[in-house]
């Protein structure tokens, strides 16, 4: 019997940095600077929809979810505007976007997929921003 691991698809893996793993999935940030942009993926193979999830996977997903957002609420403010999605139609791996919208972002009020050009993080921003989010959710839990 053969048991298939999990991979992160490789497109989610070529956008994205890691941030932390929690018990059920990875938390990446997009590597695009326009957008506080973060997708956490259940570390689970063969998982492409919710429902692929059982019922302690998703509560559990549904919580990380939750812990995330409370975090990035601490960093950007109580009137943080969350943009979220779970949507699939190129990657078909479960994932689930956060994505911290402001009235001053560039795309504002259309949505961020498709807009403009991605604009990578400076290596020093990057590896900053990743260790704040890192402990201001660690700090959360």
């Amino acid at each position: 019997m053969s048991t298939k691991l999990f991979q992160l698809d490789d497109q989610i893996a070529k956008e994205t940095k890691l941030i932390l793993d929690f018990p059920l999935s990875t938390l990446l940030l997009r590597d695009d600077k326009r957008f506080p942009w973060l997708i956490l993926v259940p570390k689970l193979a063969d998982c492409h929809c919710l429902l692929d999830l059982k019922q302690d996977q998703f509560f559990q997903f549904q919580s990380e979810i939750r812990s995330t957002m409370l975090a990035l609420e601490k960093k950007y403010g109580n009137d943080t505007k969350f943009n979220t999605a779970c949507i699939g139609n190129k990657v078909s791996q479960l994932h689930y976007h956060i994505i911290i919208r402001s009235k001053d972002d560039i795309a504002w009020p259309e949505t961020v997929w498709g807009f403009g050009s991605i604009l990578k993080y400076e290596s020093k921003i990057l590896q900053k921003l990743l260790t704040e989010l890192r402990n201001i959710i660690i700090d959360s839990h």
